[in-house]
């Protein structure tokens, strides 16, 4: 629980770091989505299966590290995993407690 926004809000633990792989795997492929917003695998629970989530956090290690089949693997997954890409909907939550969705197709939105 040490790891997050702020002890306050629920933007914390476990959760927030597998949040977080996914989204530094966005950032890699040149989607640059908010701190607040979630696609795919994420949420606030965090869920029981992780081991794949291990497997990207190790690819992003070693892709960072120079390695090209590691960043090859990555862009597979980005691209065929629904877990991780960002596809046409994102869910964003605010500081405020404000939740709404965009679809980024047409850029309709909506509250949750």
């Amino acid at each position: 629980m040490r790891y997050g926004v702020d002890p306050n809000l629920p933007f914390r633990g476990a959760a927030f770091i597998r949040n977080y792989v996914i989204g530094e795997l966005a950032h890699l492929h040149c989607d640059e989505m908010l701190l607040w917003d979630s696609w795919g695998a994420m949420s606030l629970d965090l869920g029981d299966d992780l081991a794949w989530i291990d497997e990207v956090a190790a690819l992003l290690m070693a892709a960072d590290d120079g390695d090209s089949s590691a960043s090859a693997d990555l862009a597979k997954r980005y691209a065929d995993d629904d877990r991780l890409g960002v596809r046409d909907r994102i869910v964003s939550y605010t500081p405020t407690g404000r939740v709404f969705w965009t679809n980024l197709m047409n850029r309709d939105s909506g509250e949750l």
